[in-house]
């Protein structure tokens, strides 16, 4: 307010002054005002929304926020105003700081959308936010005429070009904050573009490699990992949950490939054995993909599986790592070994305390562990009733664990009550004497 009206007054009467013209509705008292009813035009109640109505007749938009609701809009700022814009870049600078250091900290209305019913007579759910409108729908940043000397400006709608030629490196400051970063989105920037540019922090070597690194995150990602991304987009954690699902697929690659060489370890000590024994059998190793761990499908500590093909009939024996008392089986495992309890075989590799990851190579881990494999026939008898009735068995050595998936619990007290060395289980079962 100027100074002409506030004249000889103390802070306690301006202040009383201001409130009361307030009241009266000849001035506003912020820079942001609120109104209940309000209308628009087709394409600025169609720029906020998410999906515009295709085809729709151009006319005017009538109608009142629900209870609890009202559009904001910015005091005095109408089409004419912001046209004024473009003819001044300091000016529509100064504008846009306004926006981000004031009004996106105290309105919420441009990211919150609410369902309205409309005088055309479809409900509308758009942003109830008219200064958003205007910038997405009115010429207003000021575009150089002619060559790079010209100080003539033309106003122009906003885009990441001219916003980004207007802003210059102020652009780098702004894109700190998160809110000015999806403000940016709606007047035409890339949200990805944008945080690649907020984390190489203006390093361009930086910039390209964190491109590289996405470009092998989306070569990589399933159809499902991508649905993921496309739910999280917008959200303000976005990057770091598209790095957490990152870091759990590389995680997962290293299971794989590691779990793929012990398997491949446990085929060869088979091998030996079969060999020692006289017996021409040749064990086939068949490991889990990507997906099945990634997945959940198989337990961490799977090691895939080896088929025995011997009197005509074709052995499956599963094989599973332990550093504990206890493996688990999952229900497709458990499914498999109950239809086909005459040839399914659980091959416990049980590691006395020591972690997958302890052993160094495949020959330190086949050394480790060629005594302490157990085998235990007829698993699939045992788990028949379990599976039934999902209820602990009679000798509570198989239980039932439900954590987010179906788990068989197998006790360390039955392959040490039950189970066979493989010298031992292969010269039974194989035996041609």
């Amino acid at each position: 307010m100027s100074e002409t009206y506030t004249a000889g007054l103390s802070d306690e009467e301006t202040a009383r002054l201001i409130m009361r013209l307030a009241e009266w509705g000849l001035i506003y008292d912020s820079v942001l005002v609120w109104f209940s009813q309000v209308e628009f035009d087709t394409r600025e109640i169609d720029s906020l929304m998410d999906t515009p109505s295709a085809g729709r007749r151009r006319e005017k938009h009538k109608f009142a926020l629900p209870e609890g609701h009202k559009v904001s809009a910015i005091a005095f700022m109408n089409p004419e105003l912001i046209g004024a814009l473009g003819s001044d870049p300091r000016r529509a600078k100064r504008f846009l700081g306004l926006l981000f250091d004031y009004v996106l900290p105290r309105d919420s209305n441009w990211k919150e959308t609410v369902t309205v019913e409309c005088s055309c007579g479809s409900p509308h759910t758009l942003l109830p936010c008219e200064w958003l409108a205007l910038l997405k729908t009115k010429k207003w940043v000021p575009v150089r005429k002619g060559d790079e000397e010209s100080e003539d400006y033309e106003p122009q709608a906003a885009s990441a070009q001219n916003l980004e030629e207007l802003l210059g490196d102020g652009l780098n400051e702004i894109i700190r904050e998160d809110d000015n970063i999806q403000l940016l989105k709606h007047l035409g920037f890339n949200t990805l573009e944008l945080q690649i540019r907020r984390r190489s922090e203006g390093d361009k070597t930086r910039e390209e490699s964190i491109r590289d690194q996405l470009a092998t995150i989306v070569a990589q990602a399933s159809e499902e990992d991508l649905g993921i991304l496309e739910t999280i987009v917008g959200s303000e954690h976005e990057l770091s949950t598209i790095v957490d699902i990152a870091n759990e697929r590389l995680k997962t690659r290293i299971v794989v490939r590691r779990n793929k060489e012990f398997g491949e370890a446990i085929q060869a000590i088979v091998e030996q054995i079969f060999h020692n024994l006289a017996f021409d059998i040749v064990p086939v190793y068949k490991g889990y993909d990507f997906d099945a761990y990634y997945k959940g499908d198989v337990e961490p500590d799977d090691l895939g599986s080896i088929e025995l093909e011997a009197h005509d009939l074709l052995y499956l024996v599963e094989v599973k790592a332990t550093r504990e008392n206890e493996v688990r089986m999952t229900e497709a495992q458990a499914a498999i070994a109950v239809s086909n309890s005459d040839r399914y075989v659980l091959c416990v590799v049980d590691l006395g305390g020591k972690d997958l990851d302890q052993f160094g190579n495949q020959e330190e881990f086949k050394g480790a562990i060629k005594d302490s494999i157990f085998i235990i026939e007829g698993i699939g008898t045992k788990l028949e009733p379990v599976v039934a009735t999902q209820q602990v068995s009679s000798a509570k050595e198989i239980e039932v664990e439900f954590v987010g998936r179906v788990r068989y619990l197998i006790r360390h007290s039955l392959w040490a009550r039950e189970g066979n060395s493989l010298t031992v289980w292969i010269r039974e079962r194989f035996h041609t004497d």
